[in-house]
């Protein structure tokens, strides 16, 4: 029979086992792995402890800082609250009065102010105003325009050799004009003639229409000028358009007045307005329609 040679213990190995000192040290074991996972955590706690630690001794000041800061403010709004109340306590009193009186002059200045007679001032001024158009220049003849680039001309513009007043157009017509319109809204006014005013819608119009037919073709005619020297250019002037908007403001105003002035002489004579008139006219004609549909119709009914 063969035989197999017999597998060596570890303990059998004689180079393993030490000799001396060595060989009665006990072998140290190493950590299971189950104990190695619960260190772990403790290393990680303890650095997140202390990462704590830091951050509340250098927040620590700050909070303190800052809960201070709020608490000073918080006194300071409070003495000032106190201060307000004090003073509104004392001077409720004498704001009541003033409120009182404030009050009372409105309500005579509503009574003193009512809108036709708001509407009677600003017509007065443009009236005014289109009397004073007629003395202000309306156009200007210029000369050499042509040398000078657009740049320069708004700075030195070419000089002005001609210049002339709105009311020279039209032999200052408008000036008396304007002072009959004054005088056809006192009138109106006075006596509640609101068809007066119409006359005065009239008159704007025909500032207006004077204006752009016959001072805008007579502002910008160049006349004999341009023959004898070269770049001349007429332009309008304020004159001009001060006459245009103070017709168009007359004819404006004067039309309201004429309007407010209709409704309180209507209100006076005790007459329903003119939208109410229509309104129960046209209440009356659906309701005779409506009525002679019912009658229709009964007839037929009573034929068949």
């Amino acid at each position: 029979m063969t035989r197999f040679p017999k597998r060596k213990r570890e303990g059998d190995d004689p180079e393993r086992e030490g000799s001396g000192d060595d060989a009665k040290r006990p072998r140290r074991r190493r950590p299971a792995a189950s104990a190695r996972r619960e260190r772990k955590p403790r290393r990680s706690g303890s650095g997140l402890a202390g990462v704590k630690a830091a951050a509340h001794k250098l927040l620590d000041p700050v909070h303190k800082a800052f809960v201070t800061v709020l608490a000073i403010l918080g006194a300071l709004l409070a003495g000032i609250f106190a201060v307000v109340a004090v003073v509104l306590r004392k001077l409720a009193p004498p704001a009541r009065a003033v409120q009182k009186r404030a009050v009372a002059a409105l309500h005579a200045l509503s009574k003193l102010l009512t809108p036709a007679r708001g509407l009677l001032v600003a017509a007065i001024a443009c009236a005014l105003l289109l009397a004073l158009s007629q003395f202000a220049d309306y156009r200007g003849i210029s000369i050499g325009a042509d040398a000078y680039d657009p740049g320069i001309s708004s700075v030195a513009p070419a000089p002005e050799v001609e210049r002339a007043e709105t009311g020279s157009a039209h032999s200052y017509a408008f000036v008396p004009v304007a002072i009959l319109a004054i005088v056809l809204l006192a009138i109106a006014a006075r006596t509640r003639r609101w068809r007066l005013c119409r006359l005065v819608v009239l008159i704007g119009i025909a500032a207006i229409a004077v204006a752009i037919l016959i001072d805008r073709p007579a502002g910008l005619d160049e006349g004999t000028l341009n023959r004898d020297f070269t770049g001349v250019e007429a332009k309008l002037l304020g004159g001009f358009w001060m006459q245009v908007f103070a017709g168009a403001g007359l004819a404006l105003t004067s039309f309201l007045l004429s309007g407010e002035l209709r409704r309180e002489a209507d209100a006076r004579a005790g007459r329903p307005a003119p939208q109410r008139q229509r309104k129960q006219r046209s209440r009356r004609l659906l309701r005779g329609g409506a009525r002679n549909t019912g009658s229709g119709g009964t007839a037929e009914g009573a034929s068949a």
